[in-house]
């Protein structure tokens, strides 16, 4: 940046860097497809989802209690981890900051077989559900990773991680559509699969552009087994 513009861009980065945003838009989220991996009962991560007519994308569940099919559309809030520990659906309690942190940290493990893409899903899902799934010996690999390498990373390190939970319903009520995690590379907001603007961005480049003007002006699916995710 040039340092003409010093103070511009630092109100700038307040706005769009996550840290410093205060963040929660609303956008239309539409699961487009899930499979083809299976527990003989539910479809197992990854899930692709299309936000806001965007270009569809891979995401992970963390709801173990509710369903949603390929095809729904639902309204749904992107939350990052501060504010899904204080106000998401599975948030509001002593460890729900840790449990957001786990359910991130373990959505971008890798998987090399069916097998693991079941194991880190069951793994995932215990997070906010536990005991819903008896723990393999593959569970336990991703468990013992979490604790010695992702638990104590603190908030700084899931900053481009979002929380997509419904606007409307409770988990387990049967209007509550599932909950979904993904990264973006540099901010929390997507409307594509790949970072764009969103409305705090596109604020803070409105904001930008009357700041550098009056810069120069002063100086010269519902198929067996259910698509649940």
């Amino acid at each position: 940046m040039k340092r003409t513009c010093k103070y511009v861009f630092i109100a700038i980065s307040a706005l769009i860097f996550p840290e410093a945003t205060v963040f929660a838009d609303s956008v239309n989220t539409t699961l487009t497809g899930a499979g083809p991996v299976d527990d003989g009962v539910d479809y197992v991560l990854p899930y692709q989802l299309n936000i806001n007519g965007g270009v569809p994308f891979d995401a992970d569940c963390y709801d173990y209690f509710d369903q949603v099919v390929p095809g729904q559309s639902w309204l749904a809030n992107e939350f990052n981890l501060n504010q899904a520990a204080d106000s998401g659906a599975f948030g509001g309690t002593p460890n729900s900051l840790t449990r957001y942190e786990e359910v991130a940290w373990l959505s971008s493990q890798a998987t090399t077989t069916p097998q693991d893409q079941i194991d880190l899903q069951h793994v995932i899902w215990n997070v906010f559900d536990p005991g819903s799934f008896g723990t393999t010996t593959g569970m336990q690999a991703y468990l013992d990773n979490w604790e010695a390498n992702g638990l104590g990373l603190g908030s700084s390190y899931y900053s481009n991680y979002v929380f997509l939970e419904a606007t409307a319903g409770t988990p387990g009520d049967g209007s509550f559509p599932q909950a979904f995690v993904f990264t973006t590379p540099g901010n929390t907001e997507t409307t594509s699969g790949t970072p764009e603007p969103g409305s705090m961005i596109l604020s803070a480049i409105g904001l930008s552009l009357m700041a550098i003007a009056g810069i120069r002006h002063a100086k010269p699916l519902a198929i067996s087994p259910p698509a649940r995710a």
